[in-house]
Formats: C-alpha cells, structure tokens, sequence
C-alpha cells in the first residue's frame, strides 16, 4: 500500500483554498473547499450540486470532513468546531446510532492515523502489516480526494435516485411503496461500502471502488423500503430484535433479496475484479455447505428450544457477511425455479424466504440441498406475526406449506 501521494506536511489535491458559501437547493450545500482545476469553489460545487439530478443528495459530511482532513495532513489538531461539525453531522449520527463498531473516538484516532506526517512511521508499519482495512480505506480517500470530487461532480447530473428506484422496485412488492419518497443520501467517510438505515449512507470512494455504485445504491434503497413495508405490515415486534435466531433469519432473507441487485454481475463475463467481490462468488459456490450447517443448527433448535439463543448468536458469527451469500444463493434459486411472483412475497417475510425456497427444490434438476422437517416445524413456530388478509404475503402463504406462520 502506497503512502499518501502528496508530499507529507502539505495539502492533498483539493485542498487548495477554503471556499466559499454558496446558495444551494441542496441542505448542507455550503463552504467546501475545491479541486485544482476549477478557477474558484463555486464553479466546481455548481457542477456537482446546483445542476444535480438527485435533489436528496447530502454531502454536509463531506463538507465537514475536508477541512478535518486539512488540518491533520497540515500536522495540526482540527479544532473542537470542526469535530463537532464533523460528528453532529445527520449521517455520522445515524451510522453511529445504527452501528456500534463506529464511533467518535475510533474515527479521531484512524483520521489522525491516516494523515498526520507525525505519525508516518506507525501509519507505514500498520499499512505494511494490512490488518488495518479502515486505516487503508482512509488514506486512499486522501489519495483519491481529486478522484471522489470529480466523480460525484458529473454523477449528480445523472438522474441516479430514479434508476436506483427503479432497480430497488424490480424487487419489492410495489403497491404499497409507490407514495413512499426517496430517502435522503449523507455521503460520509466511513468504509468501502453504503447503508440503508432511516437514511442512506454512501461512503464516496465506495463510489470509486464498486464496479455499479449505482446498482450499490439501489441496493441500500431496496433496505429502505423493506424496513417501510416490514413496519407498515406489523410495525417492527420486539421479539425480532431480542431473538438472535430470528436476526440471522432477516439478515439472510433482507441481504439475499437486495444482492439480486447488484450481485449477478459478479458472475457473468468477465467476472469479479476486487478480492472481496471473488471472495463473495467463492462463498456463494460454498452456499449448499452452509445451508446444511444452518439446518442442521434449526433442527437442533427446535430438539433443544433452551440452546436457540446462543445457536443463534453463534451461526450468525458462522455465517460469513452475516448471511449476505447464503440469501443470495436462495434468493437466486428462488427467482430462478419459481419466478419473481413467488420472491415478491417473501420481502421482509424471513420464514415464507425459507420456505419459498424449500418449494423451489422441488422444481429443480440440480438437487439443491432441501431443509429438513425439523427445520419447517421450526419456521412454522417461529412465524408469529400473520399477514393482513389480502396481502401478497396471506395470499401466498395459502399456498405454501409451512409459510403460514410468518407474514
């Protein structure tokens, strides 16, 4: 891993003047400082906010954190002001709300790590070892600081929330959805990747790194509006969120559905690029495997109700990505032998997504691994939450043995 390519002790590319405020549709569209090449902060920022597409795109995160990243590649402390700016902003709230491996006083330490010239020689040593993702992540924003502002430039003048949408929507029951508004995109530094909370995170070299950042995003959207649709059918009950059983269950079902999205290209020509995305296609080939480990994990659950809970904990620790190719691999067979009228259904439906998938094997010529009975009876017990009559989800448990618990 390379150093920051900018001499240490100066500013990276497009830290060069502070900027100036300027009047914006967009909230948050303020003092941002500009990359070389345009003549003042007003002509690049107008490219990238005045003439956007996606008028519910945020970057107030990425305008609170140059001036932070400045001032530690200047070797000089960024004041309480700038901190706070950076930490208050709505998309570092809702990741640190969202997802407790982050927090303020990690990324103060890693931001300070990533580009103070004081620190090169720990900086180089935990590069060099490469244990240390989120360190790499951040001095590669550094580097590719120049990179991120063009990009985001000319990718807002593409009308991206509409195709996200519209590739979100090629997978969720659309009636109930179509009067939901889009949700808000923070970009935020953070990692290599975006979220779906109450609002969108997108990371913006993910923007870089990701071989369809738009189809990324879409997935995210496809989040939103399952925790919109799980929430309108039964509002979210307790037990989901204490039982760790019923977590790896929607982990599975959530991620496996929304990868449809932005997975497949992974395994058509010419094939994954990043090592992380040919680690996913070689999990997805090892997906039979861990299906059998879940079912047999299920089976003895439902022997043993007393150990559920830390089974649970323990196949979610098993699961690699908490479940991501494990869903996929269904999800596509599912699509595959059942068509997407039966997938629709199961969004936001974890037991009908496992038992929507145990019909598939029975229309398939491959002799996909099936659960076992032991399994079914689990999910029937697990489902507690009855569909609305008339749902696609009541329709189409009346139909599926062993689907009618959970809607």
């Amino acid at each position: 891993m390379s150093e920051v390519r900018a001499r240490e002790g100066a500013c990276l590319p497009g830290s060069e003047g502070g900027g100036r405020r300027v009047n914006s549709p967009v909230p948050g569209a303020g003092k941002v400082p500009h990359p070389k090449g345009y003549s003042d902060a007003h002509s690049w920022w107008k490219g990238n906010v005045m003439q956007s597409r996606n008028r519910n795109f945020l970057f107030t995160g990425l305008d609170a954190f140059w001036p932070v990243q400045e001032r530690l590649t200047q070797d000089k402390a960024p004041s309480r002001d700038q901190w706070n700016r950076l930490f208050d902003d709505p998309g570092y709230i809702t990741l640190f709300r969202n997802d407790p491996t982050f927090h303020e006083e990690l990324l103060r330490e890693k931001f300070s790590l990533a580009y103070r010239p004081s620190r090169r020689t720990e900086r180089r040593r935990s590069l060099r070892e490469g244990r240390d993702r989120l360190l790499t992540h951040y001095v590669l924003v550094g580097e590719r600081r120049a990179e991120i502002v063009d990009f985001l430039r000319n990718w807002s003048r593409r009308d991206v929330t509409g195709e996200a949408r519209a590739a979100a929507l090629r997978f969720l029951p659309a009636a109930p959805l179509q009067t939901l508004r889009d949700p808000a995109v923070s970009f935020i530094v953070f990692k290599s990747d975006a979220r779906g909370y109450s609002k969108v995170l997108m990371d913006p070299l993910a923007c870089l790194e990701w071989p369809d950042p738009m189809l990324l995003l879409a997935h995210e959207y496809h989040h939103f509006f399952r925790r919109k649709l799980v929430g309108r059918r039964h509002g979210h009950p307790p037990e989901r969120r204490s039982d760790s059983l019923l977590r790896l269950m929607e982990s599975v079902e959530s991620e496996g559905i929304a990868d449809l999205i932005n997975r497949p290209p992974l395994f058509r020509p010419p094939g994954p690029r990043r090592a992380t995305d040919r680690t996913y296609v070689e999990w997805v080939k090892q997906a039979p495997e861990l299906l059998k480990v879940v079912d047999s994990v299920f089976s003895i659950c439902r022997a043993m109700p007393e150990e559920r809970s830390w089974l649970g904990d323990w196949l979610m620790n098993f699961l690699p990505d908490g479940g991501h190719q494990l869903g996929f691999y269904m999800a596509r067979n599912i699509l595959r032998r059942l068509g997407r009228e039966r997938l629709l259904p199961c969004v936001g439906n974890p037991a009908l997504f496992f038992t929507t998938y145990q019909c598939a094997t029975r229309f398939s010529h491959l002799h996909l691994p099936a659960l076992s009975s032991e399994t079914v009876r689990l999910l029937n017990h697990l489902g507690r939450f009855p569909p609305r009559r008339g749902s696609p989800s009541a329709r189409a448990s009346a139909v599926l043995p062993g689907s009618e618990a959970w809607a």
